[in-house]
């Protein structure tokens, strides 16, 4: 009797022992650690979440390429060509974070019911008027002309009306919109006949001006970059032209804040040496790489023309609330009726 009470009382000093041996790979508890004055504190544990990323085409996409080939595990990247299923994705929860243009983030915002915030600007003024007529040297030679604007109810639509209209142009200019995608609005331009005889003056972002210049060279056609909209912007209003963003949604954000800024940090460190001028070469490599332009004499080209920029914080939201007052004020529908309130601003 004596031998199995012995050894029950054994097994009950070694159950403790015994189930505290090795660690949970699946806790979510802390790392404890002794200091070397014997104080045992707990590090927080590290959040692993894979960020998924849905980059769109263009310049919004431009300042993560370095993130991309740097294949962090953290991070995963989607391109899309069309807005319209990066907005789905973003909606659905199938994508975390998003560059988007500015005016759809704010409309995405209100659609969702405030489940969107802004992370940080990406992309300033990048909208030129390219002509094929020979005769557009300012604002003021747009009088009486048609001008084709892509991306229909977007900024660049918005931005060019804006400006037509502080300048006293807007009944004296037509604006038409009916060739929305970029890529076909540039083919129009440089088509010599058929339906698109009429296209001679448009308004297109870069990278894709310079593309459609180098594009007009090897076939012999005269197209000049006749009038920068930054430049014109910049006469009228005080405010900068920020064109493209990173957003997050909400409720990927609150659960996880850390990871979010760890991404924004490589984000921030991704764009910088973008835009570095002694990495220009290695950048466009890169642009192409990632089939963001298809040449790399045309990628060292456009590049340093594309304004990729990073603005967060205060800075951020100065630029944004000034901004989408301008185009509020122009036409409500542009930010989806109601300006983003205070809460749509990640300022941690």
């Amino acid at each position: 009797m004596k031998r199995i009470l012995c050894t029950i009382l054994a097994l009950c000093l070694l159950l403790p022992t015994l189930f505290s041996c090795g660690s949970d790979p699946a806790s979510t508890e802390g790392t404890t650690v002794t200091t070397k004055d014997d104080t045992v504190t707990t590090a927080p544990p590290a959040d692993t979440t894979t960020v998924r990323v849905g980059l769109l085409s263009g310049t919004t996409g431009m300042g993560a390429a370095k993130m991309r080939k740097d294949g962090d595990p953290r991070y995963h990247f989607t391109p899309y060509s069309v807005p319209d299923a990066l907005l789905s994705d973003l909606i659905a929860g199938r994508v975390d974070l998003a560059t988007l243009p500015t005016n759809a983030a704010a409309k995405l915002y209100n659609k969702t019911g405030g489940n969107i915030r802004m992370l940080a600007l990406n992309t300033l003024g990048v909208l030129h008027v390219l002509d094929r007529t020979g005769s557009i040297h300012s604002l003021d030679d747009l009088a009486g002309k048609t001008v084709y604007v892509p991306m229909a109810g977007q900024n660049p639509e918005y931005i060019f009306r804006h400006i037509l209209e502080k300048n006293g142009l807007t009944g004296s200019v037509t604006v038409k919109t009916d060739i929305s995608d970029a890529d076909a609005l540039a083919s129009a331009l440089l088509a010599d006949s058929g339906e698109y005889a009429d296209v001679q003056i448009i308004v297109l972002p870069e990278p894709k001006v310079t593309v459609t210049e180098m594009q007009a060279k090897q076939k012999g056609i005269s197209c000049t970059d006749a009038i920068d909209l930054t430049v014109e912007w910049n006469k009228v209003e005080s405010a900068p032209i920020p064109q493209g963003c990173l957003v997050a949604r909400k409720d990927f954000l609150e659960a996880h804040p850390a990871a979010v800024n760890e991404f924004l940090a490589a984000y921030k460190d991704s764009i910088e040496y973008m835009t570095a001028p002694e990495n220009l070469e290695a950048a466009a490599a890169l642009l192409v790489e990632f089939e963001i332009i298809p040449k790399a004499p045309i990628a060292k080209a456009a590049l340093p023309e594309c304004s990729i920029a990073y603005l967060d914080g205060q800075e951020m939201k100065d630029s944004l609330t000034a901004f989408y007052a301008i185009l509020y004020g122009f036409d409500p529908k542009s930010v989806g009726n109601t300006l983003p309130g205070n809460d749509f601003y990640y300022l941690p």
